[in-house]
Protein backbone atom coordinates (compact mmCIF):
# COMPACT_ATOMS: atom_id res chain seq x y z
CA UNK A 1 0.00 0.00 0.00
CA UNK A 2 1.31 3.21 -0.40
CA UNK A 3 0.01 6.76 0.71
CA UNK A 4 0.80 9.87 -0.76
CA UNK A 5 -0.67 13.24 -0.69
CA UNK A 6 0.67 14.08 -4.40
CA UNK A 7 -1.17 12.44 -7.05
CA UNK A 8 1.47 12.31 -9.42
CA UNK A 9 3.88 11.05 -7.25
CA UNK A 10 1.10 8.07 -6.48
CA UNK A 11 0.95 7.66 -10.19
CA UNK A 12 4.26 7.64 -10.65
CA UNK A 13 5.42 4.64 -7.82
CA UNK A 14 2.62 2.86 -8.30
CA UNK A 15 4.58 0.09 -10.22
CA UNK A 16 2.99 -3.40 -8.96
CA UNK A 17 -0.03 -4.72 -7.69
CA UNK A 18 -0.50 -1.33 -5.75
CA UNK A 19 -3.82 0.72 -4.14
CA UNK A 20 -3.16 4.22 -3.90
CA UNK A 21 -5.72 6.03 -2.23
CA UNK A 22 -7.23 8.48 -4.61
CA UNK A 23 -6.03 11.30 -2.59
CA UNK A 24 -3.70 11.82 0.18
CA UNK A 25 -5.31 10.10 2.86
CA UNK A 26 -5.90 11.02 6.93
CA UNK A 27 -4.43 8.33 9.54
CA UNK A 28 -8.08 6.39 9.58
CA UNK A 29 -8.09 6.42 6.67
CA UNK A 30 -4.81 4.93 5.94
CA UNK A 31 -5.68 2.57 8.67
CA UNK A 32 -9.13 1.39 7.54
CA UNK A 33 -6.88 0.48 4.03
CA UNK A 34 -4.72 -1.25 5.40
CA UNK A 35 -7.62 -3.49 7.63
CA UNK A 36 -9.25 -3.87 4.50
CA UNK A 37 -6.41 -5.36 2.46
CA UNK A 38 -3.06 -7.27 2.98
CA UNK A 39 -0.63 -4.97 1.91
CA UNK A 40 2.69 -6.82 1.77
CA UNK A 41 4.63 -3.37 1.72
CA UNK A 42 3.93 0.65 3.06
CA UNK A 43 4.61 3.12 1.09
CA UNK A 44 4.01 6.13 3.11
CA UNK A 45 5.06 9.60 2.39
CA UNK A 46 6.03 11.65 6.13
CA UNK A 47 4.37 14.83 5.54
CA UNK A 48 0.76 14.25 4.66
CA UNK A 49 -2.23 16.72 5.92
CA UNK A 50 -3.54 16.19 9.39
CA UNK A 51 -0.95 13.38 11.39
CA UNK A 52 2.03 12.81 9.19
CA UNK A 53 3.36 9.15 8.09
CA UNK A 54 5.40 9.09 11.33
CA UNK A 55 1.82 8.78 13.25
CA UNK A 56 0.85 6.20 10.69
CA UNK A 57 3.82 3.90 11.14
CA UNK A 58 3.62 4.54 15.24
CA UNK A 59 0.16 3.51 15.06
CA UNK A 60 0.79 0.64 12.54
CA UNK A 61 3.55 -0.97 15.21
CA UNK A 62 1.18 -0.59 18.03
CA UNK A 63 -1.60 -2.63 16.03
CA UNK A 64 0.62 -5.36 15.31
CA UNK A 65 2.19 -5.92 18.56
CA UNK A 66 -1.25 -5.71 20.12
CA UNK A 67 -2.43 -8.47 17.88
CA UNK A 68 0.71 -10.33 17.28
CA UNK A 69 0.45 -9.66 13.97
CA UNK A 70 3.72 -9.98 11.37
CA UNK A 71 5.84 -6.14 10.99
CA UNK A 72 4.62 -4.87 7.75
CA UNK A 73 7.70 -4.13 5.77
CA UNK A 74 7.39 -0.18 5.70
CA UNK A 75 9.06 2.66 3.81
CA UNK A 76 8.64 6.51 4.24
CA UNK A 77 9.17 8.19 1.00
CA UNK A 78 9.78 11.74 1.60
CA UNK A 79 11.45 15.20 0.64
CA UNK A 80 12.66 15.23 4.19
CA UNK A 81 16.23 14.22 3.07
CA UNK A 82 18.50 15.18 6.68
CA UNK A 83 19.98 12.72 8.72
CA UNK A 84 17.75 13.38 11.48
CA UNK A 85 14.90 13.08 9.21
CA UNK A 86 16.38 9.48 8.16
CA UNK A 87 16.98 8.71 12.22
CA UNK A 88 13.01 9.69 13.17
CA UNK A 89 11.67 7.76 10.43
CA UNK A 90 13.50 4.47 11.60
CA UNK A 91 13.17 5.24 15.12
CA UNK A 92 9.25 5.64 14.55
CA UNK A 93 9.15 2.34 12.81
CA UNK A 94 10.12 2.16 9.05
CA UNK A 95 12.45 0.25 8.30
CA UNK A 96 14.31 2.49 5.94
CA UNK A 97 14.16 5.70 4.05
CA UNK A 98 13.53 6.83 0.38
CA UNK A 99 14.12 10.64 -0.43
CA UNK A 100 12.21 12.80 -3.43
CA UNK A 101 12.59 12.98 -5.68
CA UNK A 102 12.57 9.14 -5.90
CA UNK A 103 14.93 7.53 -8.29
CA UNK A 104 13.75 4.18 -8.94
CA UNK A 105 16.67 2.10 -8.69
CA UNK A 106 16.86 3.33 -4.91
CA UNK A 107 13.07 2.68 -4.34
CA UNK A 108 13.16 -0.72 -6.01
CA UNK A 109 16.80 -1.34 -4.20
CA UNK A 110 14.77 -0.57 -0.72
CA UNK A 111 11.66 -2.57 -1.86
CA UNK A 112 14.17 -5.95 -2.93
CA UNK A 113 16.08 -5.44 0.67
CA UNK A 114 13.08 -4.86 2.48
CA UNK A 115 11.11 -7.97 0.84
CA UNK A 116 14.27 -10.16 1.07
CA UNK A 117 14.81 -9.79 5.20
CA UNK A 118 11.12 -10.24 5.61
CA UNK A 119 11.35 -13.35 3.56
CA UNK A 120 14.23 -14.61 5.40
CA UNK A 121 12.29 -14.13 9.09
CA UNK A 122 9.41 -15.92 7.67
CA UNK A 123 11.53 -19.27 6.58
Amino acid sequence: MQLDDVADDREAEAQAAVRPPARGVALPEALELLGQWPADLLLSDLGMPGEDGYSLIETVRRQESTRGGRALPAIAVTAYARKEDRERALAAGFNTHVRKPVEPEELLSAISEIAGRHASRAS
